[in-house]
């Protein structure tokens, strides 16, 4: 293992960039590691790395190396993205593929790096994986996953307000899309600790709960009837009106697209 250690670095260090200093060989190793582990088990990357697709295509990246004072996360373009993931996954040898990603992440966390010796502010842990966010309405509200249980499929969102303490109507006619757009309604939306189930959809009914700023709160909607087929959600909606205190209500669609379900 400390031999492999000290390829990682040197094929690190064949493309490090002036902004990395002498002292940097730890913070080297570290991201040969981190890369190491995606390429090697990438079903585990949300253990190393926080990564957020952004509604462009594109993505943003933190690598969960606080220890060694690396802080912020990387932007990654539409292709640069595809290109990661597409080595990642594709990879039948994790060091060809921690060769064909070295260059990008040295040259996208160089300057996070570089920081290391004089940003020390703590990193708040979150979620690992892929994540689809979005905001509107002074809330950040972030897909988690989706999973199958039984016949139906259930989606779980945090949502956070991020400007205000503010006041949620979460809508029944929330809803998720197959691949060939049929189109599923939520029956049941849990908050928190409250569970809402719907008779009919005629009312269009929701769901009421007090958000506090900065608190995340987790949220739960249940599709039923969704056929074993259904292996991928083409678009995720989660419909809201939101009130902020001194605003007037504001309506906002959270949407969310290609999400893949996961199994039971």
């Amino acid at each position: 293992m400390r031999r492999l250690k000290i390829l990682f670095v040197i094929i690190f260090s064949l493309s490090v960039p002036p902004a990395f200093a002498a002292n940097d060989t730890e913070a080297l190793s570290q991201i040969a590691d981190n890369l190491k582990q995606v390429c090697d088990k990438p079903e585990n990357a949300g253990n190393y790395w926080d990564i957020r697709v952004k509604g462009n295509g594109g993505a943003e990246i933190k690598l969960k190396l606080a220890d060694i004072g690396m802080t912020g996360e990387a932007t990654f373009s539409k292709a640069e993205w595809r290109d990661v993931q597409r080595t990642v996954e594709d990879n039948t040898d994790y060091r060809s593929c921690v060769k064909a990603l070295s260059p990008i992440f040295i040259e996208k966390f160089s300057g996070l790096v570089a920081e290391k010796f004089t940003v020390r502010k703590p990193k708040k842990r979150t979620l690992g994986g892929i994540k689809w966010q979005e905001s509107g309405g002074g809330l950040k509200v972030t897909l988690s996953s989706c999973h199958r249980q039984s016949s139906s499929v259930i989606c779980e969102f945090s949502a956070n307000p991020t400007e205000s303490d503010l006041s949620i109507d979460l809508s029944e006619n929330s809803a998720i899309y197959d691949q060939s757009g049929n189109k599923f309604v939520s029956s049941e939306i849990t908050v928190a600790n409250l569970k809402t189930a719907f008779r009919d959809h005629y009312f269009n009914e929701t769901v009421h709960a007090e958000l506090v700023r900065g608190i995340d709160i987790t949220v739960k909607l249940k599709f039923n009837d969704v056929s074993k087929e259904f292996t991928m959600i083409s678009k995720a909606m989660l419909i809201a009106t939101i009130k902020q205190k001194r605003a007037s209500k504001e309506n906002h669609t959270f949407t969310f697209r290609d999400i893949n379900i996961v199994l039971d």
